[in-house]
């Protein structure tokens, strides 16, 4: 299985159901880092998409962040439903249902400790 990195502030990244996209790679403590934008594709079916995030918290004793999301291209961003104040030091792994079309990120308000920060987003 293999893991795409996208370099940071390039286009939206489309994700698709079965990838797996690094969002977040190796931040560094005391950063507040932003993920990469991404969207997400429609799969089969009508049920919406859920959005699995994992973060690797590389020994953080603090990683707060919300989940944003975009209606207008990326003008505005606002929190997600169910994306505010993820706790990824007690819960690394959280899952959202998600809209396509929508734009997404992930920004982190706190980063405490640790060795790097990497968030892995897929699609289910």
């Amino acid at each position: 299985m293999s893991i795409f990195v996208p370099p940071p502030g390039g286009p939206p990244v489309t994700l698709s159901q079965g990838d797996i996209t690094t969002i977040i790679n190796n931040a560094a403590a005391g950063t507040t880092p932003t993920s990469i934008v991404f969207n997400v594709r429609s799969g089969p079916g009508r049920f919406a998409p859920t959005l699995n995030l994992s973060a690797n918290i590389g020994g953080s004793t603090v990683v707060s962040a919300t989940l944003q999301e975009s209606s207008d291209g990326g003008t505005t961003y606002v929190t997600a439903a169910n994306g505010g104040t993820l706790d990824f030091v007690a819960k690394p792994d959280q899952q959202f249902t998600v809209i396509p079309g929508k734009l997404y990120k992930l920004a982190v308000g706190t980063l405490t400790g640790g060795t790097g920060l990497t968030v892995n987003a897929a699609v289910s």
